[in-house]
C-alpha cells in the first residue's frame, strides 16, 4: 500500500505544502511502469526529517518497487518510487497496490487490443478523494477511542488556519504508445471522483500493407516456382515423345 506510506510523510508534513504525483506508462508492447513520486517544500522537509524512515524503504524494495534517492527540483525535494511491469495485466495489479482501505485507485482496469487496422491501448480507473484525508487513515486506527488520526488532522488544520486539500496537491499522468500524454488534479475537496480514462490508437495500416505485400511475394513466388516447374515438364515431355530410336 505505497500510497498509504506516503500519505503518512503528507501528514507528518501536513501544514507546509506538498505535491503527490502518480505517473503510469504503458510501452507499445504492453510493458511499462507505476512511479508514485511526492514532492516536499523546505518546511515539509524540516518538519519530517528522515525521509527513508519515513517512507519505510526497505519495506517498498521487499516488494518490488525501485525507491530513488531525493533530487531536488525547483522548490521542492522529490522520493520516487517506480515499479516495472512486463503487461497491463501486471501494472492493474501494481496500481491497485497503491491504495489504502478505501482507495483511491478504483475500478482499474488497463489492456491492449488489436483489430484490422489499429492497435487500442486504454487504461480506466477512478480515483476518489472525496473520503479527503480520512481516506488514508488505518482502520485499527480508527478504531482506537477518539481517533488519533482524526486528532492530528484537526490540530494541523487548526494550527495553520486552513483545509487539508489546501496543502496537498494530487496529480495522475498516463503516458500511452504514440506520444499520447494527459494529466488529473484531483483533490481532496472534489464534489465527486476523478474518471480517469485514457485511450491510444496506433494505426496498422502500414503494417497490414507490409503483411499483404510479402504474402503477395510469396504467393508470385509459389506460381513462378510452379510455371517454371510446368514448363519444363512440356518441354521434356516434348522431348520424349519426338525421339525415336534408330534401328
Amino acid at each position: 500500500m505505497l500510497l498509504v506510506l506516503v500519505a503518512l510523510v503528507v501528514l507528518a508534513a501536513a501544514g507546509c505544502q506538498l505535491q503527490v504525483d502518480t505517473t503510469v506508462v504503458i510501452e507499445e508492447d504492453g510493458s511499462g511502469e507505476v512511479v508514485q513520486a511526492v514532492g516536499l517544500d523546505a518546511a515539509a522537509l524540516a518538519r519530517i526529517g528522515d525521509l527513508e524512515r519515513q517512507v519505510a524503504v526497505a519495506d517498498l524494495e521487499a516488494a518490488g518497487w525501485i525507491v530513488e534517492d531525493p533530487v531536488t527540483e525547483g522548490e521542492l525535494t522529490w522520493i520516487r518510487a517506480r515499479r516495472p511491469v512486463e503487461d497491463t495485466t501486471e501494472l492493474a495489479v501494481v496500481l491497485s497496490q497503491l491504495n489504502g482501505p478505501g482507495g483511491p485507485f478504483l475500478d482499474i482496469a488497463a489492456g491492449r487490443r488489436d483489430a484490422f487496422f489499429e492497435r487500442v491501448t486504454e487504461l480506466n480507473a477512478t480515483y476518489d478523494l472525496t473520503a479527503g484525508a480520512g481516506l488514508f487513515s488505518d482502520p485499527e486506527l480508527d478504531a482506537v477511542e477518539g481517533n488519533p488520526f482524526g486528532a492530528l488532522l484537526a490540530e494541523v488544520e487548526a494550527e495553520e488556519g486552513r483545509p487539508i486539500a489546501e496543502m496537498v496537491d494530487f496529480s495522475v499522468t498516463v503516458e500511452l504508445p504514440g506520444g499520447y500524454r494527459e494529466t488529473w488534479t484531483p483533490g481532496f475537496d472534489d464534489p465527486a471522483p476523478t474518471t480517469v480514462a485514457a485511450r491510444s490508437a496506433q494505426s496498422r495500416v502500414v503494417e497490414r500493407l507490409v503483411q499483404g505485400a510479402l504474402v503477395a511475394l510469396v504467393v508470385a513466388t509459389v506460381l513462378f516456382g510452379w510455371w517454371a516447374w510446368a514448363t519444363r515438364r512440356r518441354r521434356s515431355r516434348r522431348v520424349i515423345s519426338g525421339w525415336t530410336p534408330r534401328r
